[in-house]
């Protein structure tokens, strides 16, 4: 099966969109059909493919089909969740009945707590979703292809259901332009950085930016009391700003860097009170991005990389932990008034609500009726919905966890935390967009390129402390630096350098980012209805025209009839937005979030026993 992409890309790798391929082009094959209730409403989603009959199949082929397989149901389930699944299969193909079983029961929906791992951290989550929804335990049943019925069109699943589009779009744009007199705060929380804005009066007030890595922590605690520790000092900075815009802290905040930490930020905050000398005004809105499924302002995912350390430290008591995350929403409301807007959301959902604004302001005209997806690339990739009237997330689509590669070699059995490894950081499955499409996909596919190609660069970057060997329980990683501080941040950087100065490693590693976005694009096509084929990114991996321009090179060379457009100030044309600079592009959705909160202040005026969506 070949690959596209320039030569020496793909090593190893078997990308889901060739393999679809191949099977369709089989003389004869079987059929099966995944149908997927989604919801309490009864909406389904539905995934139709073809494999080898197993009297086709030789060990090696039988072996890639059961991958085939168990790669269709992860991105079924990441991307839905699910209610309850019906499989369809030609039930004579015995051997193809027992594959289907053995890919199921990798996802362990028989146990009955939540703390299970690998595939398993999926029907975590899909419980967790279920019962906030209250529905039953997710169940599984069988039936022969020949049953099978395509269900009623009306009741499949949509991102965008296109009703009351220019009152819910009027909404969106007095969202846009009745910031005046309003203090609001937003927060992206990332896994490298937490950053937070501050918009008063429809300007942007302060910036912050400080630099953790969620995923080393072992309390919920230590993740819970730092976002609301800079939600308070920045609610306490949008009184002060009514005061005296021109105080000093508010350039220290904006000019702090890579050294920032937790005690120096508390040092802040204690200049920001005793600016201030009298309790904050009360906050019109507060939003914070959170990166995890967010369903109805409650975190319900808790299967996230960023969970990972609090999770492990005691499997059986993480959801009594992971209430505080869950309940983060009521942790911040004393910080608003009264009828204020308090909003936690999937970080990507805001992005792709900020797009939506700006779209509206765009002198090439708006969506209209189209709905695309928005990523941001950064520790992760996330995934919003951008639609004419803006979107909240009600189920999973996450689009990280979805497998796109079943080659990956023997990068596939390295640990996931080698810097090399295309091992999912949670469930260990290879060949996630999680190490492909992400900061952690970028440093993968380099170093990848550099160990084949210019040793001498992975020598330089092992000199300068930005990958270091270690030993963990007798295995040898290669891992990300982290003396005297975290230093993926400076890795993602330097990488960008190179590429500035024409090292191919690095381009090539942004090229394959890009071809594999194609294949993401075309795969999440057949399962999502009414989707454009085309996408908007944001995030620190891709802030650099050079590696923008690589990773869409990478793209259009494979699938020149999809499109990527970068959020930068190019694409940024609101009042509030068209005034951050290149510099601050980072902070786009902190900023972006203070249309999100104005949104929800109009709603819940309006409408006080309920939201117009």
């Amino acid at each position: 099966m070949a690959n596209r992409g320039p030569a020496g890309m793909n090593d190893g790798a078997l990308y889901l969109d060739r393999v679809a391929e191949s099977c369709r082009a089989l003389p004869e094959s079987h059929r099966v059909v995944f149908l997927d209730v989604v919801n309490e409403r009864g909406e389904y989603a539905l995934a139709d493919f073809v494999v080898p009959r197993s009297v086709d199949c030789d060990p090696a082929a039988r072996e890639l089909r059961e991958r085939y397989l168990l790669a269709r149901l992860n991105n079924l389930f990441v991307t839905f969740g699910g209610a309850r699944l019906t499989v369809f299969s030609p039930r004579e193909d015995g051997d193809l009945t027992r594959d289907l079983e053995r890919a199921l029961d990798r996802f362990d929906f028989d146990r009955p707590t939540n703390d299970r791992a690998g595939f398993g951290s999926f029907a975590n989550y899909m419980a967790r979703i279920n019962r906030a929804a209250g529905l039953p335990a997710f169940t599984v049943a069988w039936r022969d292809i020949a049953d099978f019925v395509p269900p009623d069109p009306a009741e499949k699943y949509r991102l965008f259901r296109g009703d009351r589009i220019g009152e819910r779009r009027e909404l969106l744009r007095r969202a846009a332009g009745e910031l005046g007199g309003k203090l609001f705060v937003g927060l992206d929380v990332g896994g490298t950085s937490i950053k937070a804005a501050v918009v008063v009066d429809g300007r942007i007030a302060a910036l912050y930016n400080l630099p953790w890595h969620p995923a080393t922590f072992g309390h919920v605690h230590e993740m819970v009391d730092p976002i609301l520790a800079i939600s308070r000092m920045m609610a306490g900075a949008a009184s002060l700003y009514l005061r005296d815009p021109g105080h000093p802290v508010f350039a220290e905040m904006r000019e702090c860097g890579l050294e920032e930490n937790l005690a120096a930020m508390t040092g802040r905050a204690r200049r920001v009170a005793e600016a201030l000398g009298a309790p904050a005004r009360p906050l019109d809105g507060l939003v914070c991005g959170f990166p995890d499924i967010v369903i109805g302002g409650k975190v319900v995912g808790g299967e996230v990389y960023k969970m990972r350390g609090i999770r492990r430290r005691d499997p059986a008591g993480y959801d009594a932990d992971f209430a505080a995350i869950m309940h983060l929403d009521d942790a911040l409301r004393p910080l608003c008034r009264e009828g204020g807007a308090v909003v936690v959301m999937n970080d990507g959902f805001i992005t792709s609500n900020v797009v939506a604004v700006e779209k509206l302001f765009d002198p090439a005209g708006g969506l209209e009726d189209k709905c695309l997806l928005a990523h941001t690339i950064g520790t992760e990739m996330g995934t919003g919905v951008i639609s004419p009237v803006g979107a909240e997330q009600d189920i999973p689509l996450e689009g990280y966890n979805w497998i796109l590669d079943l080659g990956c070699g023997e990068e596939a059995f390295l640990d996931p935390d080698d810097v090399r490894s295309a091992a999912n950081f949670n469930t260990a499955a290879p060949g996630t967009v999680q190490k492909i499409i992400s900061q952690s996909g970028l440093i993968r596919l380099a170093v990848r390129n550099f160990q084949k190609r210019r040793p001498d660069r992975l020598d330089e970057l092992l000199a300068d402390g930005l990958l270091v060997w270690e030993r963990r329980e007798g295995r040898r990683l290669l891992v990300v630096g982290h003396e005297p501080r975290d230093r993926r941040g400076e890795l993602v950087r330097r990488l960008a350098a190179l590429l500035r100065d024409g090292d191919e490693c690095v381009g090539d590693a942004y090229r394959e980012m890009g071809m594999a976005m194609g294949v993401l694009i075309e795969a999440m096509g057949e399962l999502l209805d009414g989707i454009e084929l085309s996408r908007f990114v944001s995030g620190g991996v891709v802030a650099e025209d050079g590696c923008f321009a690589a990773f869409r090179d990478g793209l259009a060379a494979a699938y020149p009839d999809y499109g990527v457009t970068r959020i930068d100030t190019e694409t940024t044309y609101s009042p509030l937005l068209g005034k951050l600079g290149c510099r601050d592009l980072g902070f786009l959705t902190a900023v972006g979030a203070a249309y999100v909160a104005s949104r929800r202040s109009l709603e819940n005026a309006a409408f006080p026993h309920g939201r117009t969506s």
